[in-house]
């Protein structure tokens, strides 16, 4: 094999590099080094096939190497006569385990991950006080999956409540925390986390928010947790310091954890928490299995979710029976009874009246129902419109509507409104794209949006340190600011203050202004138009989607899913047929064998 072929593809994946006496090895590895940097945890050697691992861009590299190869039938044995390939053990770079080619650190982590699951345990139990508190924090009947919810955090070491959007994830936070700070017979230590800054923000905000609607006595209002930090924060991993402060030879000291947003947690990030946690520590994992995953390699949540029969084994539905006074649906027969019956599933939507078409489209698309693309096209849909763009006259009346309905906050700006309006009316409506460049992505888009803005004059630029700025303009962080505690997400609003000099005006979780002079701001970007991964856990009034007219990698189900359901009241989509129909066929999958530990035959 040439030896410039071997250095392209140890460059290009990073992968260990098997001889070239070898050429089926060296796929392999090659296969399996790529399948990781798209979010695979491992390769499933029984279904390797080149579309489904390989970029186009790599196509002559790989059929060379693919044609050297051969054919795999003998590619287990292969594999094991190896050097560089294990079975079931943690000596060689490659491990084959289960039919699953792993890079040997995802393995271990792996393994990790699925005995913490493994080892979860059901608390000590006194039904009547159980139920007696229950009773004290639900007084409404339509409150089923909730109660139940709260009544599984009582009962188990390790839980997983998944639900969408607007099912009262928030609520059940709320309720969980009381609930236990109320079982307890010590003082309890708390802590609420989530993947990204902007993700515990918004944990902090909505939960301040739902616990102001329960009566609260000194000791809870004491023991609950001020706000949510990112799990990196608690784990003590710094950007200069990638190691964690807290690992297995220094644990945290938490009694109870809870993690929001866990469908965005990694593998890698899941094993470094675990590493930390002393075995006594409950911990509740809240997220909604149908948005986006990780970046990093894994799927975790979804993983859990499909080993959920959505219903219980007797054992436990007798228990929860016993303390919610509900009727719990049960099952004979469980191949993991420990994992299912840690398990809840939220289904009632809070945030949409019971004929809300937006959360029609929502079930529609989680149950695969294609006839979804015509009802979105001959606008079936209360409250959803749909518009082509099939010239520039479309593209510019688009970017018309859009400046319209942004004309609406300006005026605010203008008639001298108070700040925290002026940001409340702004995060009411928003415009989401799938991508950052070209026509139909966030900086173009942002430059036309600007540049109708100053055609109907209703901005006015100025040039500050080389750069544009206006009244009105609104601005997102994409870089952590410690000094200035400003988050990667966070949007301020450009305004004036009281000596009419332009500043930052960011609204916090707590409902407090902050103001920033421009001088210090640096990392950030305008965000008339932002993409569907920055809006992930937001709600708009009135969301705008916008899709390219062709084809990427990124357009799967997941996004189009995560982009609808930002959208509270009315959504606006402008895409074509063909490519909405190609995005609902296309689902983001991720290789696990999570799920094979998971579910034992």
């Amino acid at each position: 094999m040439k030896k410039k072929m071997i250095n392209d593809i140890d460059f290009y994946f990073g992968t260990y590099i098997a001889t070239e006496k070898e050429p089926t090895l060296m796929l392999v590895a090659t296969c399996v080094s790529y399948s990781v940097g798209c979010g695979h945890v491992c390769l499933p050697i029984l279904n390797i096939k080149k579309k489904l691992v390989f970029p186009k861009k790599e196509k002559k590299l790989i059929n060379e190497l693919w044609n050297l190869a051969g054919n795999f039938k003998n590619l287990t044995s292969i594999l094991l006569n190896s050097n560089i390939v294990g079975y079931n053990n943690n000596l060689k770079p490659l491990v084959l385990s289960k039919n699953n080619l792993y890079l040997n650190y995802l393995w271990q982590a792996e393994k990790k991950v699925f005995e913490f699951i493994s080892n979860n345990k059901k608390e000590k139990l006194n039904i009547i006080f159980l139920k007696k508190i229950l009773k004290s924090l639900f007084h409404k009947d339509n409150d089923y999956y909730q109660k139940i919810s709260v009544a599984m955090t009582m009962i188990w070491k390790i839980i997983f409540i998944i639900g969408g959007p607007g099912t009262g994830k928030t609520t059940v936070i709320a309720k969980i925390l009381l609930a236990l700070i109320r079982i307890s017979e010590k003082k309890i230590k708390i802590k609420l986390t989530a993947p990204t800054g902007k993700a515990a923000s918004r944990l902090t905000e909505s939960l301040t928010y739902a616990l102001k609607k329960i009566q609260l006595n000194e000791l809870e209002k004491k023991i609950l947790p001020k706000e949510a930090i990112t799990l990196h924060s608690l784990l003590g991993i710094t950007e200069k310091n990638k190691k964690p402060f807290f690992n297995i030879k220094n644990m945290l000291n938490i009694d109870v954890l809870i993690i929001d947003e866990s469908s965005m947690i990694d593998l890698l990030l899941i094993e470094t928490l675990i590493n930390a946690l002393p075995k006594n520590t409950k911990v509740i994992f809240l997220g909604d299995v149908n948005q986006l995953p990780s970046i990093e390699p894994g799927c975790f949540l979804k993983d859990i979710y499909f080993n959920h029969h959505h219903a219980y084994s007797h054992s436990t539905a007798k228990i929860l029976t016993n303390i919610t006074g509900c009727k719990i649906n049960t099952i004979k027969y469980l191949s993991n009874t420990i994992l299912n019956d840690s398990i809840c599933i939220l289904k009632k939507k809070y945030r949409f009246h019971d004929k809300s078409d937006i959360a029609q489209l929502e079930e529609d698309l989680n149950t695969n129902q294609l006839n979804v693309i015509k009802k979105i096209f001959f606008n079936q849909y209360k409250n959803i419109t749909q518009y082509q763009i099939n010239n520039n006259d479309d593209y510019h009346h688009m970017i018309i509507k859009i400046v319209q309905e942004y004309s609406k906050y300006l005026n605010l700006i203008k008639k001298n409104t108070h700040p925290k309006n002026i940001i409340k009316k702004f995060k009411e409506y928003r415009v989401l794209c799938a991508i950052k460049n070209g026509i139909y992505g966030i900086k173009k888009i942002n430059t036309h949006i600007e540049k109708e803005m100053e055609k109907m004059n209703l901005i006015q630029s100025y040039q500050i340190n080389n750069n544009t700025w206006y009244i009105g303009k609104p601005i997102m962080i994409t870089k952590n600011n410690k000094s200035l505690k400003l988050l990667n997400g966070d949007i301020g609003i450009t305004l004036l203050d009281n000596k009419k000099k332009l500043k930052i005006f960011f609204l916090s979780s707590y409902n407090i202004i902050k103001i920033i002079p421009i001088e210090l701001i640096s990392e950030y970007e305008t965000t008339w138009a932002m993409t569907i991964h920055k809006a992930q856990g937001s709600e708009f009034t009135h969301t705008v989607l916008i899709l390219p007219n062709k084809d990427y990698a990124i357009l799967t189900k997941e996004l189009l899913y995560t982009a609808i359901t930002r959208a509270c009241n009315k959504l606006t989509i402008y895409a074509e047929k063909k490519i909405l129909l190609k995005i609902m066929k296309k689902t983001n999958i991720r290789y696990s064998g999570l799920n094979t530990y998971l579910s034992p035959l």
